[in-house]
């Protein structure tokens, strides 16, 4: 029965109602005295114009109210009564369904009445006494019935016409709502399917991080266990258990550089897990990433470990981006856990970047024992893991003995035009 309207639809339809009773009375007045009849119908049919969209229910029995009662006092039409076409409209557009079919069954109805208190009985009235009519019907229609007859069906038609088309206006607009409505929940729709696709990032954000920590706690462990494999060699090598030996050349200084290291490689493994375990915690922001510049010093972590280590670059640096960079970093700190696992320690590992102008040839050669080639090749984490950065980099990568050697190559786009000076062909870290 009501509608939830905002003050200026409220007051716009009052303001378009009040012009409405207006103009009708000033209208009015010009053909003679405005009655307190007129007054009334100007004013009940100004009423119902201002309820249409507020309650179109009670728009529609004031309409009606006022039209019968205008038909009683025997009014002419006026102004006013176009203030009955936006009811017929709001009936359509705004009411639930039975007040809608009720409006169309208005449209019929109140067609015939308008069209039989304003035509048909007038003319008749006016051609002879009801006597006269009935005989004349009994003789046969006359000319002058005929022509009665005639404005009656064009009136009703033009009537009915008119108050189809407002309702018809109404059922448009119905449509047109509900079509919006349609369109905005498929918007709804459509955000929530970005934010589960934004939920589905966040999750393979999570499978990535859980790579790194892999990947840190693979490498750190494979130098730890190294480090831990030497130091008790050189005890029992030495030929000392307890005694501190005072010469520094003895195996006392060896040892205590190795769990020197160990204990270095340790804290950076928990600093980096601490930075991984930071990024898992939604409201703290992401910790720095390893990139090309932290090449070095993993090759000089590894060469601590017994294994030589050759870095080589060729062509124009260019920009990265911190995560094709962190790709590349993930990648070679991978192939030289697996060299310091299964290769050779005695044959060096070749670190070569080979910079283009629209690509970058990573390749990581090392020894292959006859012995080791399968478990590097094995159906471990570490490969795969490679393979994974190196498609989400927009690149590929490939691990595969070649003869003597393993050989781990990933081609990795370049984003930029390669610009600054040209590096150093050869850098070598020792062991």
């Amino acid at each position: 029965m009501i509608r939830a309207l905002t003050s200026r639809q409220l007051g716009t339809d009052i303001g378009v109602a009040a012009v409405l009773v207006v103009v009708a009375l000033a209208y009015t007045a010009q053909s003679g005295y405005v009655g307190f009849a007129d007054a009334g119908v100007a004013l009940g049919m100004g009423v119902a114009l201002a309820l249409r969209r507020f309650s179109p229910p009670l728009a529609l029995i004031l309409a009606w109210l006022v039209a019968v009662l205008q038909m009683l006092l025997r009014q002419d039409p006026g102004l006013a009564d176009l203030a009955i076409l936006p009811v017929l409209y709001s009936t359509a557009a705004y009411g639930p369904s039975i007040l809608r079919w009720l409006g169309f069954a208005s449209t019929f109805v109140g067609a015939a009445l308008a069209t039989l208190y304003s035509v048909t009985i007038p003319a008749l009235l006016t051609y002879a006494t009801p006597s006269v009519i009935y005989q004349g019907l009994r003789a046969g229609l006359n000319g002058e019935l005929a022509s009665v007859a005639e404005s009656t069906l064009i009136v009703f038609t033009g009537s009915v016409a008119v108050f189809i088309l407002s309702w018809v206006l109404g059922v448009l607009t119905r449509a047109f709502s509900r079509s919006e409505a349609s369109r905005a929940a498929q918007q709804t729709a459509e955000s929530d399917r970005l934010l589960a696709e934004q939920a589905v990032i966040v999750e393979q954000e999570r499978n990535r991080i859980a790579r790194d920590m892999h990947d840190i706690v693979a490498h750190s462990l494979a130098v730890v266990i190294a480090q831990a494999d030497g130091a008790r060699y050189l005890y029992a090598s030495s030929g000392i258990h307890h005694d501190r030996i005072a010469d520094p050349r003895d195996g006392h200084d060896l040892v205590d550089e190795s769990l020197s290291t160990i204990a270095s490689t340790a804290r950076g493994a928990l600093a980096d897990v601490r930075v991984l375990l930071g990024e898992l915690r939604h409201n703290e922001p992401s910790g720095p990433q390893p990139g090309l510049s932290e090449l070095d010093d993993l090759a000089r972590q590894f060469g601590s470990t017994g294994l030589t280590v050759e870095l080589r670059t060729s062509g124009i640096t260019a920009p990265l981006g911190s995560p094709r960079e962190l790709a590349v970093y993930r990648i070679v700190q991978e192939a030289l856990t697996n060299a310091l696992r299964h290769a050779d320690r005695s044959e060096p590992v070749v670190v070569a970047l080979d910079w283009g102008r629209e690509e970058l040839w990573l390749t990581v050669t090392s020894s292959n024992p006859v012995a080791g080639g399968d478990a590097i090749a094995g159906s471990g984490h570490g490969i795969p893991g490679m393979i994974e950065r190196a498609t989400l980099a927009g690149g590929v990568l490939a691990a595969a003995p070649r003869g003597t050697l393993f050989v781990v190559s990933a081609q990795l786009p370049v984003p930029v035009a390669p610009t600054g000076p040209q590096p150093e062909p050869n850098r070598a870290v020792p062991a």
